[in-house]
């Protein structure tokens, strides 16, 4: 049997800290992680029988670790690496590589987009308001296999072992991974009373890779941050002009400037080595402005000017890149 697995799951309570302005954060949870091995290593020997020549209470000298479940042992590692990214007691998290549907966690979005008329304390400053706020996380496996080489006795359990004397487990796994979104973590769209429109969004993901082909924890996290400003003019006069005529028009003229910052950081997490590695990531600056002025129903005048400037904090050079021009843009939908 192969196939692959995901539920939803509740990291919130990990997920708010800080990046950093040094090269390679310390991350907390992951340190819960390898202190979490021994725990879940303690509870998987307790509830394997003393037969064919087992004894739970052997601890193998050279780890500290229980007979049969090291550090690198997968059946340790899933259930630590859960109960650490999701702030979860160790003592009381599933042992199961795939939890139970009790474990579920609900995810969420909500949203608010309205006139704002019936608010006293906002109708006298403000047309509508709009407010978006989104969560998602997600306990993925890749792809699973049935271990050919796991042979259940008659009590359920299998005393076949790997090159590193661990126990091998029902399936094999290349890797699990949480992946979690704030998208956004908070949004606010106001268009005040003098048409001034004003914006502030806020972005967070962080996606957590664990790979059991070298015992490694690869950890990408961005933050996001967008201001942005626009003002729309009711009726401006426009006259295009060509070689044998020309036409004018009078409609409402668009503009809009937004301004981000945006920090990227992917740290590699040995477990092994027990060392960190800043491996790629970067800071990013953007500017976007635009211009938009409807010359029909169907047809849309825009002037823009991007700007990104880039940098990285690994094995490059600082970057910018400007992109401006004219567009026009013809609708033909209703």
């Amino acid at each position: 049997e192969r196939g692959n697995f995901s539920m939803s799951v509740l990291t919130w309570g990990t997920a708010f800290f800080a990046i950093g302005r040094e090269e390679v954060h310390q991350s907390e949870a992951f340190e819960n992680l390898k202190d979490y091995r021994i725990i879940i290593a303690r509870r998987l020997a307790a509830r394997r029988p003393a037969a064919n020549g087992y004894d739970p209470t052997a601890v193998n000298p050279e780890t500290g670790f229980p007979d049969g479940y090291g550090p690198t042992s997968a059946e340790v590692l899933v259930p630590a690496f859960l109960a650490a990214y999701q702030g979860a007691d160790p003592h009381r998290v599933s042992l199961n590589m795939f939890p139970s549907i009790k474990y579920i966690r609900p995810n969420w979005r909500v949203q608010y987009e309205g006139m704002v008329s019936k608010i006293p304390a906002f109708n006298k400053v403000m047309k509508t308001m709009a407010f978006t706020h989104a969560y998602r996380s997600s306990y993925t496996v890749g792809s699973f296999l049935t271990n050919l080489n796991y042979q259940a006795d008659n009590d359920g359990f299998s005393y076949v072992r790997d090159i590193q004397n661990n126990f091998l487990p029902a399936w094999e796994f290349n890797s699990v991974s949480i992946n979690e979104t704030f998208s956004p973590l908070i949004n606010m769209d106001i268009t005040w009373i003098n048409d001034l429109t004003t914006r502030g969004e806020i972005k967070r993901t962080r996606s957590m890779a664990l790979s059991f082909a070298n015992n490694q924890l690869t950890e990408v996290l961005s933050n996001e941050y967008i201001v942005g400003l626009g003002y729309r003019f009711t009726r401006m006069d426009l006259i295009l002009k060509t070689k044998n005529s020309q036409r004018s028009y009078s409609n409402d003229l668009t503009l809009r400037a937004d301004l981000s910052f945006r920090k990227n950081k992917t740290v590699l997490r040995k477990l092994v080595e027990n060392t960190d590695q800043l491996t790629a990531g970067q800071n990013a600056v953007t500017i976007k402005t635009t211009a938009d002025y409807m010359l029909s129903d169907r047809f849309q005048l825009r002037v823009y000017y991007d700007k990104v400037i880039n940098q990285p904090f690994v094995g490059s050079f600082d970057t910018s890149n400007t992109n401006f021009g004219v567009s026009f843009r013809f609708t033909l939908a209703e």
